[in-house]
């Protein structure tokens, strides 16, 4: 049986995940913005014209990408892991004979040596799997599952 600890521990693996993935964006926008700027000083501004409304259409890009991942960091923190559960939904670790969910955001990532995938409740999945208990199963995609344990 898996601890509140344990789900305490993926819950921190996926945020160190999202944070990383927090990083690389602003990274990038850091970059265009550099490199925007270093075209400008450069005097090529007939050159750049063309190439201004990509950059820009890339930045927004960026920026609509990182505000939902702000959006499930906020989400994240919002969770109560302190509280056990037996049952599938939000903030559930999910330990099954096929995949290894922990119920929150949409993400992939690792805890030790399982691999775990992150659902959010209006993915398809969680429909099938929402208020199952250890020992139940369910099909997803013609695959039959067993729960194998929920915290």
């Amino acid at each position: 049986m898996i601890s509140v600890d344990y789900k305490k521990e993926v819950a921190q693996a996926c945020k160190d995940n999202l944070l990383e993935s927090i990083n690389i964006l602003q990274e990038e926008m850091k970059m265009l913005q550099e490199s925007a700027a270093s075209g400008t000083e450069d005097g090529m501004s007939d050159h750049l014209e063309s190439n201004d409304e990509g950059m820009m259409n890339e930045r927004k890009d960026r920026e609509n990408r990182l505000a939902v991942l702000y959006d499930d960091l906020r989400f994240l923190g919002e969770l109560d892991l302190n509280v056990p559960m037996d049952h599938i939904g939000p903030g559930s670790v999910v330990l099954t004979d096929a995949r290894n969910f922990f119920v929150a955001i949409a993400r992939t990532f690792q805890v030790g040596d399982k691999a775990f995938v992150g659902l959010s409740t209006s993915a398809p999945i969680y429909g099938v799997m929402e208020g199952k208990r250890t020992g139940e199963n369910f099909s997803f995609n013609s695959l039959h599952t067993v729960i194998n344990d929920v915290v």
